[in-house]
């Protein structure tokens, strides 16, 4: 049964009026006379006595109605109480939130929303699990990352771009890719490449292996495990760590002498990092990603100024 069919049935109940009950709706007479029709077709019995001049509660109809306000309130009540549990309830992101330029873009976000009602964000990071179990399990509902277009369509999740960054590469002084002053895909040909085995940087990984399939590049690559804070200080032994180009130590690193950073030449040497989220929850996450590219936007100009 259709609860509008049941608001119509009781609003005309209460004005004995098809025009006046048709206007208090906002729909036309013929539609209401439709509708009431059908819901006396689905009880099986007529809920109104009607002339040319007159409109009353029938004996079935006056037993509907009590039956049809209980319906409505006890439906209404459901509505206000999963809408309060939905505010309360916090939409839970994980992903490659802690990158420098994602967490000042989530503090704006942060600030933004406090204007505004809306569920309560928490930011989980989740040590040695893969997000994207973790997304399809909904135990987090917001994923800022970046994941294969196979694997997003085998458990029906969206992807909206969010942020790009360019790729830069950290070599020992000795290698002999610390001579030239840009690297190329070809250039990493031969190249065993450091591959950290955390959840945070398979994000980051995929985008690499990505960039270099596209290029015909055979993919080479020795396996670390790791934590967010250990990424550039791990023993790079003769392999090249590829890394964001905003990293807040680069300058440090080479500062030091010890290691090169060599920016990359070509146009798709970028990590992407995408909101996922189930699609299902595209309506409920709407205003959340529309906040998070704004603040995107807001933090990118004011970098670029």
């Amino acid at each position: 049964m259709n609860i509008e069919a049941c608001r119509e049935f009781l609003e005309l109940a209460r004005s004995l009026n098809f025009t006046e009950a048709a206007n208090t709706l906002h729909i036309t007479q013929p539609a209401l006379s439709k509708h009431i029709a059908a819901l006396e077709a689905e009880l099986n019995t007529k809920l109104f006595v009607r002339d040319r001049h007159d409109c009353r509660l029938s004996e079935t109809g006056r037993i509907f109605f009590g039956a049809a306000s209980q319906i409505v309130s006890a439906y209404d009540y459901a509505i206000e109480k999963m809408t309060e549990l939905m505010r309360e309830s916090p939409i839970r992101v994980d992903g490659v939130i802690y990158d420098p330029t994602i967490s000042s873009i989530i503090s704006l976000t942060t600030i933004l929303l406090a204007e505004t009602p809306h569920q309560p964000l928490l930011l989980d990071h989740h040590e040695d699990t893969s997000m994207l179990s973790l997304i399809k399990n909904k135990e987090i509902d917001l994923l800022i990352g970046y994941e294969f277009e196979k694997d997003l369509e085998r458990y029906d999740l969206v992807a909206t771009p969010f942020l790009t960054t360019r790729f830069c590469a950290i070599v020992d002084a000795e290698n002999p890719l610390a001579e030239l002053p840009e690297l190329h895909a070809k250039d990493l040909e031969d190249q065993m490449l450091l591959k950290f085995i955390d959840p945070y940087a398979m994000h980051g990984w995929r985008s690499i292996e990505a960039y270099l399939l596209r290029h015909g590049i055979e993919v080479r690559s020795r396996s670390v495990m790791g934590r967010i804070e250990s990424y550039q200080s791990t023993p790079l032994e003769g392999a090249v760590s590829i890394q964001p180009s905003n990293l807040r130590n680069l300058k440090f690193l080479s500062s030091i002498g010890s290691y090169i950073i060599i920016p990359f030449a070509d146009e798709d040497a970028l990590f992407h990092i995408d909101c996922i989220y189930r699609r299902a929850d595209t309506e409920r996450l709407r205003f959340l990603v529309d906040m998070l590219l704004e603040s995107r936007d807001i933090v990118s100009k004011h970098r670029a100024s």
